[in-house]
């Protein structure tokens, strides 16, 4: 069977139906638009396993007094979804058009923390840097972490599984 495994990033997420519905609806959209409507439809032949372990990150998160408007995001993410249906094949030729139907601030946290992760390895500060930014990240870095463990096994045993049914898996 053919299976395609889909792992969220960090941060809050709206709950999974939510976010897997919103995954699956781009990605189909993707397809028809760069491979036609039977290549969709090949695609939703296939088996997906979405990995969701937003629930983790929102407990962790939400303890650590970071706020999350759960209403907010969702309407955020289909408003992006559909205007950058809207953009032509040929007019989606690089970032830019995408970022330019984004939020402005989504993900400067993580540029932020990528960009300066390297320089300040040789001062050090790196973990915490992280920890401030991306506490979620810095918590799953950490080897003694449970919350690590925790969202690992969210994909390991699915992907385990698939494996030893001899799934051919992406």
């Amino acid at each position: 069977m053919k299976r395609l495994f889909l792992v969220h990033g960090r941060n809050f997420k709206p709950q999974k139906g939510v976010l897997e519905g919103l995954w699956v609806e781009a990605l189909r959209h993707g397809i028809s638009e760069d491979f036609g409507e039977q290549a969709a439809e090949r695609f939703e032949s296939i088996e997906k396993t979405f990995v969701y372990y937003g629930q983790l990150s929102n407990e962790f998160l939400a303890q650590r007094d970071r706020r999350y408007d759960e209403k907010k995001d969702v309407a955020h993410r289909r408003k992006t979804l559909e205007a950058l249906k809207k953009i032509a094949r040929d007019d989606f030729d690089d970032k830019r058009t995408y970022h330019e139907n984004s939020s402005p601030f989504r993900g400067f946290r993580e540029f932020f923390l990528d960009a300066l992760a390297s320089p300040t390895d040789l001062f050090g500060v790196a973990d915490n840097l992280a920890s401030m930014i991306a506490p979620d990240v810095a918590q799953y870095w950490n080897e003694e972490s449970e919350f690590g463990s925790k969202v690992r096994a969210t994909l390991t045993w699915p992907l385990r599984d698939a494996l030893k049914n001899e799934d051919d898996v992406m």
